[in-house]
């Protein structure tokens, strides 16, 4: 932790200060030493204005940030502190409003839960601004790291992108995993090629990374070139009292449930290898059970295909998105949970179906080795080894008696309290750099 790159990342962005020099620099390093200097002569409030290109995948878009009040003492740049003091108390944490203020996963499960927990302890969690399109939040994102903030203010990315410029300010990035390492088709080329262009340069541009899995550091240290030991693994957590208790299921989702079901909750995307596990209940194997699939959740990117696998089944019933309430009463209500994924950082939904009771059927792959604990573990995840695992769970009666109790046990282990503790003391670290 407190590792801040001396650099931003070659070869993203060229840059102009906008005082009047020619720009044509690629080196950000030349950016680094232009606005230090540009804070340190700051005591007549210079107006600055940055105007950079980002250029990703043999596209150019050109960006400009102003900021009129960089002001001698407050900040810190790129490592070199130009404060008065070196320690503050914590008072402000800011995080993606992309991510906090709309509901897109995992991620906001996890930004709106530690942001929970540090209200609960007297921080202030605020979002910060996105636009309408992803070339205008990136500059909201970038710019909120270069405005002038006060002494306790910890700038959050929580979903693995972040600004193009280092920050002005403490900063961390959460890097959640690395599918497209493991698993082809996760993304297009060209959209991998962004994803990794942008993570890169959030890594080099903040001051901590934050991963949630020992799997996911890992891959991040592999991948960015990222030292193994700067990288600090905060597990998430479970609301287990929540999932504990009992929750009904509405009119609506319950009048399209047959008595029995295995169930899947989550988005409807290539890694989450629902094409296979649809395909798993014609084997001869699974169709002598005659035990339906209820699928819950929305469609997300590159879902055609399997949506009209789902849609297309007889032997399966899509819901939809449905409510809290509904998922944890599915949950409790199955006679299994299947999770097949090709890859998770973290794995939420295993975890919560484990809460809830369920016994769950999963793959191995990515985090899910850590976070599956006494699941039934599929180490292939083609249609016939899913049809196999599944047949021989809900066939082992052993099994079933006790999955519920273990998983609940496993499931305990993981605590939001203590993962909102981790995370303070990564932005104190920061803070106190």
């Amino acid at each position: 932790m407190g590792r801040r790159a001396d650099h931003a990342t070659r070869g993203v962005s060229d840059w102009d200060t906008g005082a009047g020099e020619g720009s044509g620099h690629n080196d950000g390093s030349w950016l680094s030493q232009r606005w230090c200097d540009a804070q340190r002569g700051g005591e007549r409030h210079t107006p600055i204005r940055l105007r950079f290109r980002v250029s990703v995948a043999g596209e150019s878009t050109d960006l400009q940030l102003h900021e009129s009040s960089f002001t001698r003492g407050t900040t810190t740049c790129f490592g070199q502190s130009l404060s008065n003091s070196r320690e503050a108390e914590l008072m402000q944490v800011l995080m993606p409003g992309r991510i906090l203020e709309r509901h897109v996963g995992g991620n906001t499960t996890y930004a709106r839960t530690i942001a929970a927990g540090l209200r609960s302890r007297g921080v202030v969690v605020d979002p910060i601004g996105y636009g309408n399109n992803p070339i205008s939040t990136l500059a909201r994102e970038t710019f909120a790291g270069l405005k002038r903030r006060g002494l306790g203010t910890v700038l959050h990315y929580v979903a693995d992108t972040g600004p193009l410029i280092p920050t002005r300010v403490p900063s961390v990035v959460t890097v959640h995993g690395v599918a497209s390492n493991w698993v082809s088709g996760v993304r297009s080329p060209r959209a991998d090629r962004i994803w990794r262009t942008r993570v890169k340069a959030a890594i080099s541009c903040t001051n901590a990374v934050v991963t949630v899995s020992e799997s996911s550091a890992d891959d991040v240290a592999d991948v960015f070139g990222v030292d193994r030991h700067a990288i600090t693994v905060i597990r998430h957590g479970i609301d287990s009292a929540k999932f504990h208790a009992r929750h009904s299921i509405s009119a609506e989702v319950g009048s399209k449930l047959p008595n029995e079901f295995i169930l899947y909750v989550g988005n409807i995307e290539p890694r989450k290898n629902l094409i296979e596990l649809v395909r798993a209940l014609k084997t001869p194997k699974l169709s002598g059970l005659r035990i339906p699939l209820v699928i819950a959740g929305k469609p997300a990117w590159d879902s055609d295909d399997a949506m009209t696998e789902i849609v297309s089944s007889e032997k399966v019933i899509y819901l939809g998105f449905v409510s809290e309430e509904d998922k944890i009463g599915l949950m409790q209500r199955c006679a299994a949970f299947v999770f097949p994924s090709k890859y998770e950082g973290f794995g939420f939904p295993v975890l919560e179906a484990m809460a809830a009771g369920a016994p769950v059927i999963s793959s191995s792959k990515g985090a899910l080795r850590e976070v599956a604990g006494p699941s039934r573990i599929t180490e292939e995840i083609g249609s016939d080894a899913i049809a196999d695992c599944i047949h021989d769970a809900l066939t082992d009666s052993d099994w079933l008696d006790h999955a519920g109790k273990l998983g609940r046990a496993w499931a305990s282990q993981f605590s939001w309290d203590d993962s909102v503790e981790s995370h303070l003391r990564v932005y104190r670290s920061v803070v106190d750099l």
